[in-house]
């Protein structure tokens, strides 16, 4: 199992790029999941009501969808990767 904590960018269909400290891990299945947490407050509202991204970790990226959220500051978001890990 691969994991990954560290920096990364959530990418939204608007172009809107997110800053976040992801904690993801690919699991034997080949799936792979974690969490996203943004600092900023002020994007919360908008984070709100994001269904899918692309998470970016360095020049990887990989399809992301959102499983929940943990309203609050920060701001959590679990997500659902698909296809290939980014990192």
């Amino acid at each position: 199992m691969t994991t990954y904590k560290g920096p990364a960018a959530l990418l939204i269909e608007d172009g809107t790029k997110f800053d976040a400290e992801a904690d993801l891990s690919e699991r034997s299945a080949g799936d792979w999941r974690g969490t996203l947490t943004f600092s900023d407050p002020l994007a919360a509202d908008q984070l709100r009501r994001v269904l899918d991204g692309h998470v970016l970790i360095g020049k990887d990226t990989g399809e992301v969808v959102r499983q929940r959220i943990q309203d609050g500051s920060p701001f959590v978001m679990h997500v659902m990767g698909s296809g290939p890990a980014p990192f």
